[in-house]
């Protein structure tokens, strides 16, 4: 079941009143680079492709947020995806098989994400997670 439009509006109000501390970005992608230790190491070796250490960053810190809402919408911790599974995500159009499955997700990622490149990172982690909830 797809995410709710009202989960991902709680946590991006949340966010934006967290953003209010300094430290909470930092906080933010610390968080999703220890939870997912294959993401983090995927998007370091992308870096060049995606903006560099800027670009690595806001893709991990806009991923936070969307495990954030695929935690409250399964009530569950989310298990870290693995390379097969991120390969997996990596199979045909993962901007539009991610939007087909997380319409709500998939408009965040369109409505607060301005490089294609981010966009489409973003997608294929969306869908590697979900992947690796079912």
């Amino acid at each position: 079941m797809p995410v709710a439009e009202s989960i991902v509006e709680s946590v991006v109000a949340e966010t934006s009143k967290r953003m209010q501390d300094p430290r909470y970005t930092e906080l933010a992608v610390g968080s999703f680079v220890q939870t997912q230790v294959e993401i983090a190491r995927f998007l370091s070796a992308r870096s060049g492709r995606i903006g560099g250490a800027q670009g690595v960053l806001e893709v991990a810190f806009h991923a936070e947020l969307l495990c954030e809402c695929l935690r409250r919408s399964h009530g569950r911790t989310l298990p870290e995806v693995d390379l097969r599974t991120l390969d997996r995500a990596s199979k045909g159009d993962p901007v539009a098989t991610f939007s087909l499955r997380e319409p709500a997700l998939a408009s965040y990622v369109a409505s607060n994400v301005e490089t294609e490149s981010l966009r489409g990172e973003l997608c294929r982690i969306g869908l590697a997670v979900l992947l690796a909830l079912e």
